[in-house]
């Protein structure tokens, strides 16, 4: 999965961008506390580990 197509699956499960940092993004989903760092790497694959971590944060739904 690439760094874009993470961002525009996260935008469809509802996370807003909230602003822009250097190098990345930052989105928020309305009820949670915590927020979601996306890379603006955008057709660079994201590892793997990082990217079950974060799908792991996308779906939890807490």
């Amino acid at each position: 999965m690439t760094w874009n197509e993470f961002r525009k699956m996260i935008i469809q499960k509802g996370w807003v961008l909230v602003r822009h940092g250097g190098d990345h993004d930052i989105y928020k989903k309305t009820g949670r506390s915590d927020s979601i760092v996306v890379e603006r790497h955008w057709n660079e694959e994201i590892k793997r580990g990082l990217q079950k971590r974060l799908l792991k944060k996308v779906n939890n739904d807490n």
